[in-house]
């Protein structure tokens, strides 16, 4: 039996047991309690940032006070903007919301249209906060130099816009979007299409400024209000801004913002900015242009088809008719074109390139030119001069769009069909000595056998066999059939004697003794 204090001792040690359970069952649940809190609240935070991160990309699908954009607040005072300015843009009406159908070029706008313009923004302040942060956060660049046009067709492929202008605004505003810098003319058609994004008539004016060593770009924008032409030029304001005594200046003039053309007066010309309203189309699309084309003559005849790309300067626009033509000199080449209908006039051309007999270029002349409010063109060409001869058939429609069907054929004259070139082999004489195997019934032998195995080929239509074969061994030539069918005869040729049968199956054992007995 336990005593008293033994007793006592278990009951502190399974007190002190279970207490230290506890603490421990309680730190356990502590640890994993914050363990499950931090992951959970960590991917809510990081699906949060993935969310933000697809909406970037996706800004046709999210709405324009999406949270997630750090809505740009301008460091400058506009104290300087009259009031009039102010209720002016105020109560401007709105339009519809213009986007250019490119998605690399629609993804950076709408990113800047949700960064600068906020939900409860006045129109004022939308166009303000948009205009100085241009001014923040792009830098002046005039070494970009004009549009490159192959760039221009990669960035709008796929899509064939009414306007060249068009697409060229589109690639100004990408290429300032991108690079955050830019000429002039970048920026009136980034700050244009940002203003399109909003609602306003913004045009991007393309002007070129006449200087004393030639001329500069000069591009800004123009917006149309009740009638009249405001101006907004982003690059002035930054470079005056920037050119200003004693180092950049802290708060821009707003000199340039929604300005009058008349109040600017040098640079801005009311019949300029007209003339660019009058290119812009709105991102409008045309419909598909496909071109067909026959070419054929009396005997033969070609066929080619292209279809119209983004751009007529792309060298996809044009087709090489396949198949082939054989026309002689004075023959007539007939071409029936044909072109998917666009509702206006078209105007049809054929050329064509002479080229010597070592396709060394001659000549080029125009042989056709043709305007039709027709689809559907005939036209034809007489081969008359030169050895060789391109035709470039083409048709350009109401917005420039040129689709092009060549073909190149050799004119063949009389010397052609007298004289055989010198590669073709004669057909009506052997190149070499007959070699050929007699014809039946032939029994009259070369004089000379160039091989001793033609000694084997058959010399009359009663074959002989021999049953040891020699190359020397031959018959008689003066030999009759009836002799060599009725007797058989031993005979030597150069000393070896050769045994025959005779073609009536008899055995040879049998004829010779029936010669003996005779």
């Amino acid at each position: 039996m336990l005593s008293g204090n033994d007793t006592n001792n278990r009951e502190r040690l399974i007190n002190r047991i279970m207490a230290g359970g506890g603490i421990l069952i309680a730190g356990f649940t502590i640890f994993y309690a914050i363990t499950f809190y931090g992951l959970f609240s960590g991917g809510k935070e990081a699906n949060a940032s993935e969310t933000t991160e697809v909406m970037e990309t996706q800004p046709e699908t999210t709405t324009e006070d999406d949270t997630n954009y750090t809505l740009f607040e301008s460091p400058y005072s506009d104290e300087q903007i009259p009031e009039a300015v102010k209720t002016l843009l105020n109560q401007a009406v709105l339009g519809e919301s213009v986007v250019t159908g490119i998605m690399p070029v629609d993804n950076k706008i709408s990113s800047v249209f949700r960064s600068t313009m906020g939900k409860n923004m006045t129109q004022y302040e939308k166009v303000r906060n948009a205009y100085d942060y241009m001014l923040y956060n792009f830098r002046l660049n005039d070494d970009s130099g004009s549009p490159d046009e192959e760039e221009i067709n990669a960035l709008c492929e796929g899509i064939s816009f009414k306007s060249r202008f068009d697409m060229q605004t589109a690639y100004r505003t990408q290429r300032l979007l991108q690079n955050f810098s830019g000429p002039s003319g970048d920026y009136g058609a980034a700050f244009a299409l940002l203003l399109r994004k909003m609602g306003l008539e913004a045009y991007y004016i393309d002007d070129v400024t006449e200087i004393s060593d030639g001329s500069r770009e000069h591009g800004y924008t123009a917006v149309l209000i009740d009638g009249e032409y405001y101006i907004f030029d982003v690059y002035a304001e930054k470079k005056q801004m920037e050119n200003s005594t004693g180092g950049e200046k802290e708060n821009p003039d707003y000199t340039y913002f929604c300005a009058g053309v008349r109040t600017l007066g040098n640079g801005y010309v009311l019949a300029d900015v007209k003339a660019a309203v009058a290119k812009f189309e709105s991102f409008a699309t045309l419909p598909l242009m496909n071109f067909e084309a026959m070419i054929s003559n009396k005997s033969h005849s070609v066929y080619g088809s292209v279809e119209h790309h983004s751009s007529s300067y792309s060298d996809g626009n044009s087709d090489m008719a396949e198949g082939e033509l054989y026309v002689s000199s004075g023959d007539t080449v007939n071409l029936a074109g044909t072109v998917s209908s666009t509702g206006a006039e078209n105007v049809w051309k054929l050329t064509a390139k002479i080229f010597d007999s070592n396709m060394n270029y001659l000549d080029e002349k125009e042989i056709y030119n043709q305007t039709t409010s027709s689809a559907y063109n005939e036209v034809s060409y007489t081969a008359s001069e030169g050895r060789y001869v391109q035709l470039y058939y083409s048709v350009t429609d109401i917005y420039g769009r040129t689709c092009v069907i060549t073909h190149i054929f050799k004119i063949w004259t009389a010397d052609d069909y007298t004289t055989r070139p010198e590669t073709e082999p004669a057909t009506d004489e052997p190149a070499t000595e007959p070699q050929t195997e007699p014809f039946s019934g032939d029994v009259t032998e070369p004089t000379v056998r160039p091989e001793p195995e033609q000694t084997t080929e058959p010399e009359t239509e009663k074959q002989t066999t021999t049953k040891e074969p020699e190359p020397e061994t031959s018959s008689s030539e003066e030999e009759t059939t009836e002799e060599q069918t009725e007797s058989i005869t031993d005979e030597t040729v150069d000393g070896e004697e050769t045994e025959t049968t005779s073609q009536d199956g008899s055995e040879p054992g049998e004829e010779r003794s029936t010669e003996s007995e005779e």
